[in-house]
C-alpha cells in the first residue's frame, strides 16, 4: 500500500509543481478590461492584418483571462466599425484565439473615430453599471489598445474627440503604429501619458512581434491618474472650478 502512495505522490506533485509554475509565470493577474481596436483598412493590406492578428493574440497570451483578472474585446474597423466581442465572451485563451482568426480583412477606407465610439459606447459602457457599486479600490483597469495607421476618413478633429472622450473617463490608451509616418502626429495624439510607455512604432507587421512583451508590460503596470480639480479664484473667492482627468 505504501509503494502505491509513493507512486501516486511521485506522479502527482510534479504535474502539481508544473501548474502552479505556469500559473506563477503569467506576467499579469490584475483586474483589467482589455480593448483591442485594429486596423483592417486598405492602407494595412491583407497580409499586415495577419500579423495584426498574431500579435493581439501573443499580447493576450501575457494575461491571465479569467472574470477575475484580465477580459478581452476586439473592435475591427475599416469602412465598417462594430464591436467583434466583448469582455466577458471568452475566458480562455484557445477560445479568444480562434475568434480573433475568424477576424476577416476589409480593405476599405479608415474610419478609426467610429471604432472609438463603439469602444466606450458598446463595450466599455456595460461595464461602467457594474462597477459603480463596486469598491474603488477594486475597480478595473480600462486599457484600449489601438493597432494602425492612425489614418481616419472623417478627420483629426474626430479622432481627437473620440479619443479623448475614452481619456474623460479613465480609460488608458496605448497606441501600436503601423504603416505610413504620415500619420504618426495622430498616432502620438491618440496614445495616454507618457508617451514612453503608451506608444509604440513597429513600422510593418513583421515587427509587431519585438513589441509584444514591452506592451503587455506596460498595460499591466500602468496607473490611472487620479481625477484633478481646476480652480480659478480671485483673492480668497473661487470664482470657477472643474475637475478633470489627466491623460
Amino acid at each position: 500500500m505504501s509503494g502505491v502512495v509513493g507512486l501516486v505522490f511521485a506522479v502527482i506533485v510534479p504535474l502539481l509543481a508544473l501548474f502552479v509554475n505556469r500559473s506563477e509565470s503569467s506576467p499579469c493577474r490584475r483586474r483589467m478590461d482589455v480593448a483591442f481596436v485594429i486596423d483592417r483598412s486598405a492602407s494595412m493590406g491583407d497580409e499586415n492584418f495577419g500579423y495584426i492578428k498574431q500579435f493581439i493574440k501573443k499580447v493576450s497570451h501575457e494575461f491571465l483571462l479569467s472574470k477575475d483578472s484580465v477580459q478581452v474585446g476586439v473592435v475591427p474597423f475599416s469602412h465598417h466599425y462594430a464591436l467583434e466581442f466583448g469582455l466577458t465572451n471568452y475566458t480562455n485563451h484557445k477560445a479568444l484565439d480562434a475568434a480573433i482568426d475568424k477576424i476577416q480583412f476589409e480593405g476599405s477606407f479608415s474610419m478609426l473615430s467610429g471604432a472609438l465610439k463603439v469602444v466606450q459606447q458598446k463595450l466599455f459602457m456595460p461595464q461602467l453599471v457594474e462597477v459603480k457599486s463596486k469598491a474603488k479600490k477594486d475597480k478595473p483597469l480600462q486599457a484600449v489598445v489601438i493597432v494602425g495607421d492612425g489614418g481616419n476618413l472623417s478627420g483629426s478633429d474626430a479622432l481627437y474627440e473620440s479619443s479623448l472622450a475614452l481619456k474623460d473617463t479613465g480609460k488608458r490608451l496605448f497606441v501600436v503604429g503601423l504603416g505610413r509616418l504620415e500619420y504618426e502626429a495622430s498616432m502620438r495624439m491618440l496614445a495616454s501619458e507618457p508617451p514612453k510607455t503608451h506608444f509604440f512604432n513597429a513600422g510593418t507587421g513583421k515587427n509587431l512581434k519585438n513589441f509584444v512583451k514591452r506592451l503587455a508590460n506596460s498595460i499591466c503596470k500602468d496607473i490611472c491618474p487620479e481625477r484633478r480639480r481646476f480652480s480659478v479664484t480671485e483673492g480668497k473667492d473661487v470664482i470657477a472650478a472643474f475637475d478633470y482627468q489627466p491623460k
